[in-house]
Protein backbone atom coordinates (compact mmCIF):
# COMPACT_ATOMS: atom_id res chain seq x y z
CA UNK A 1 0.00 0.00 0.00
CA UNK A 2 2.92 2.16 0.54
CA UNK A 3 3.20 5.20 3.02
CA UNK A 4 3.49 5.06 6.59
CA UNK A 5 1.01 3.91 8.59
CA UNK A 6 0.18 7.66 10.50
CA UNK A 7 -2.45 8.55 12.63
CA UNK A 8 -5.30 10.87 11.35
CA UNK A 9 -4.32 13.54 13.03
CA UNK A 10 -2.13 13.91 9.90
CA UNK A 11 -5.69 14.56 7.50
CA UNK A 12 -4.82 14.56 3.39
CA UNK A 13 -1.06 15.10 3.59
CA UNK A 14 0.62 13.82 0.74
CA UNK A 15 2.81 10.74 1.18
CA UNK A 16 6.04 10.48 -1.43
CA UNK A 17 3.71 7.39 -3.51
CA UNK A 18 0.74 9.60 -3.66
CA UNK A 19 -1.37 7.98 -0.43
CA UNK A 20 -3.21 9.61 1.35
CA UNK A 21 -3.95 9.75 4.89
CA UNK A 22 -7.31 10.59 5.68
CA UNK A 23 -9.50 10.99 9.16
CA UNK A 24 -12.60 10.92 7.00
CA UNK A 25 -13.36 8.60 3.35
CA UNK A 26 -16.57 9.11 1.25
CA UNK A 27 -16.41 5.31 0.36
CA UNK A 28 -16.84 4.04 4.12
CA UNK A 29 -19.71 4.05 5.89
CA UNK A 30 -20.42 6.03 8.82
CA UNK A 31 -20.86 3.55 11.37
CA UNK A 32 -17.80 1.98 10.41
CA UNK A 33 -15.74 4.95 11.40
CA UNK A 34 -17.60 5.04 14.30
CA UNK A 35 -15.13 2.32 15.75
CA UNK A 36 -12.48 3.43 13.36
CA UNK A 37 -8.99 3.78 15.31
CA UNK A 38 -7.21 4.89 11.92
CA UNK A 39 -7.85 5.15 8.49
CA UNK A 40 -5.41 4.93 5.60
CA UNK A 41 -6.10 5.71 1.94
CA UNK A 42 -4.66 4.72 -0.97
CA UNK A 43 -4.53 5.48 -4.90
CA UNK A 44 -3.92 1.81 -5.99
CA UNK A 45 -4.19 -1.33 -4.13
CA UNK A 46 -3.11 -5.48 -4.78
CA UNK A 47 -4.14 -8.38 -2.81
CA UNK A 48 -3.77 -11.95 -3.27
CA UNK A 49 -5.47 -14.40 -0.40
CA UNK A 50 -4.14 -18.11 0.24
CA UNK A 51 -5.77 -20.69 2.32
CA UNK A 52 -3.87 -22.19 5.21
CA UNK A 53 -2.52 -24.55 3.08
CA UNK A 54 -1.06 -21.52 0.64
CA UNK A 55 -3.57 -22.53 -2.13
CA UNK A 56 -4.67 -19.22 -3.61
CA UNK A 57 -8.16 -18.45 -4.00
CA UNK A 58 -8.67 -14.85 -4.98
CA UNK A 59 -6.45 -11.49 -6.17
CA UNK A 60 -7.54 -8.38 -6.74
CA UNK A 61 -6.27 -5.04 -7.40
CA UNK A 62 -8.28 -1.72 -7.22
CA UNK A 63 -8.19 2.15 -8.27
CA UNK A 64 -8.27 3.02 -4.86
CA UNK A 65 -8.32 1.42 -1.56
CA UNK A 66 -8.89 2.95 2.06
CA UNK A 67 -7.93 0.48 4.94
CA UNK A 68 -9.69 1.05 8.01
CA UNK A 69 -8.60 -0.16 11.75
CA UNK A 70 -11.33 -0.91 14.19
CA UNK A 71 -11.04 -0.45 18.09
CA UNK A 72 -11.33 -3.96 18.42
CA UNK A 73 -8.33 -4.66 16.06
CA UNK A 74 -10.22 -6.20 12.68
CA UNK A 75 -9.05 -4.20 9.85
CA UNK A 76 -11.37 -3.72 6.71
CA UNK A 77 -10.53 -2.63 3.64
CA UNK A 78 -12.82 -0.60 1.41
CA UNK A 79 -11.97 -0.75 -1.91
CA UNK A 80 -13.22 1.43 -5.80
CA UNK A 81 -12.70 0.58 -9.16
CA UNK A 82 -12.03 -3.38 -8.26
CA UNK A 83 -11.27 -6.03 -10.66
CA UNK A 84 -9.52 -9.43 -10.07
CA UNK A 85 -9.90 -13.69 -10.00
CA UNK A 86 -10.85 -15.85 -7.85
CA UNK A 87 -9.20 -19.24 -7.68
CA UNK A 88 -10.81 -22.91 -7.34
CA UNK A 89 -8.64 -26.10 -6.50
CA UNK A 90 -5.73 -23.52 -7.44
CA UNK A 91 -6.04 -22.73 -10.17
CA UNK A 92 -8.13 -19.67 -12.11
CA UNK A 93 -11.64 -19.94 -11.81
CA UNK A 94 -13.25 -17.06 -13.04
CA UNK A 95 -12.27 -13.29 -13.41
CA UNK A 96 -14.98 -10.11 -11.84
CA UNK A 97 -15.09 -6.61 -11.90
CA UNK A 98 -17.30 -4.32 -9.75
CA UNK A 99 -17.55 -0.47 -8.51
CA UNK A 100 -16.48 -1.75 -5.39
CA UNK A 101 -15.38 -3.72 -2.66
CA UNK A 102 -14.65 -4.73 1.12
CA UNK A 103 -12.30 -7.34 2.69
CA UNK A 104 -12.92 -8.26 6.32
CA UNK A 105 -9.73 -9.99 7.84
CA UNK A 106 -11.64 -11.73 10.64
CA UNK A 107 -14.19 -13.66 8.37
CA UNK A 108 -11.60 -14.07 4.98
CA UNK A 109 -14.53 -12.30 3.20
CA UNK A 110 -14.90 -10.37 -0.14
CA UNK A 111 -17.62 -8.62 -0.50
CA UNK A 112 -17.79 -7.28 -4.30
CA UNK A 113 -20.48 -4.61 -5.14
CA UNK A 114 -22.43 -1.97 -8.01
CA UNK A 115 -22.25 -3.83 -11.35
CA UNK A 116 -20.43 -6.99 -10.42
CA UNK A 117 -19.52 -8.78 -12.92
CA UNK A 118 -17.77 -12.15 -13.34
CA UNK A 119 -16.46 -14.58 -16.41
CA UNK A 120 -14.92 -17.82 -16.76
CA UNK A 121 -12.75 -18.38 -19.86
CA UNK A 122 -13.40 -22.00 -19.48
CA UNK A 123 -16.80 -22.31 -19.12
CA UNK A 124 -17.35 -19.46 -21.44
CA UNK A 125 -20.07 -18.12 -18.33
CA UNK A 126 -20.53 -15.02 -17.40
CA UNK A 127 -22.20 -13.73 -14.11
CA UNK A 128 -24.12 -10.15 -13.17
CA UNK A 129 -25.55 -9.14 -9.63
CA UNK A 130 -25.76 -6.79 -7.50
CA UNK A 131 -23.27 -7.90 -5.13
CA UNK A 132 -21.45 -10.81 -4.14
CA UNK A 133 -19.65 -12.58 -1.06
CA UNK A 134 -17.24 -15.08 -1.10
CA UNK A 135 -16.41 -16.55 2.15
CA UNK A 136 -13.25 -18.77 2.50
CA UNK A 137 -14.80 -21.91 4.51
CA UNK A 138 -17.71 -22.23 2.32
CA UNK A 139 -15.96 -21.79 -0.43
CA UNK A 140 -18.62 -20.72 -2.59
CA UNK A 141 -19.64 -17.65 -4.74
CA UNK A 142 -23.28 -15.70 -3.28
CA UNK A 143 -24.39 -13.19 -5.79
CA UNK A 144 -27.73 -11.19 -4.79
CA UNK A 145 -29.58 -8.30 -6.51
CA UNK A 146 -30.75 -9.14 -10.10
CA UNK A 147 -28.74 -12.25 -10.75
CA UNK A 148 -28.35 -13.42 -14.04
CA UNK A 149 -26.03 -15.90 -15.91
CA UNK A 150 -25.09 -16.43 -19.18
CA UNK A 151 -23.81 -19.35 -21.18
CA UNK A 152 -23.15 -20.46 -24.63
CA UNK A 153 -26.04 -22.25 -25.04
CA UNK A 154 -28.36 -21.31 -21.80
CA UNK A 155 -29.27 -18.06 -19.64
CA UNK A 156 -30.64 -17.85 -16.51
CA UNK A 157 -32.21 -14.88 -14.57
CA UNK A 158 -32.81 -12.37 -12.83
CA UNK A 159 -32.98 -14.28 -9.72
CA UNK A 160 -32.32 -12.70 -5.86
CA UNK A 161 -30.02 -15.06 -5.34
CA UNK A 162 -27.59 -17.53 -6.78
CA UNK A 163 -24.80 -19.62 -5.51
CA UNK A 164 -21.90 -20.94 -7.63
CA UNK A 165 -18.52 -22.48 -7.15
CA UNK A 166 -15.43 -19.81 -7.47
CA UNK A 167 -15.26 -21.09 -11.57
CA UNK A 168 -19.09 -20.96 -12.47
CA UNK A 169 -18.39 -24.77 -12.99
CA UNK A 170 -22.11 -25.21 -10.75
CA UNK A 171 -24.63 -22.71 -9.78
CA UNK A 172 -28.00 -22.87 -8.44
CA UNK A 173 -30.67 -20.72 -6.20
CA UNK A 174 -30.41 -22.78 -2.80
CA UNK A 175 -28.06 -24.92 -0.87
CA UNK A 176 -28.72 -28.54 -0.49
CA UNK A 177 -29.36 -29.48 3.20
CA UNK A 178 -26.70 -31.52 4.59
CA UNK A 179 -28.98 -32.83 7.78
Amino acid sequence: MGGCIQTPSLTAEENDDNSKVKEVVPEIRPEDLDAADHVISSKSFSVEHSSQDGQSLWSLGAESSSLVMMDDNSVRVFLDGVEGEVFEEGTSGSRFTAATGQVNQETNALELTGGVEMYSDFHKVRLLANSIEYVEEEGLIKAFGQVKIEGESFGFGPSSVLYATPGLTWFGTKIKDEG
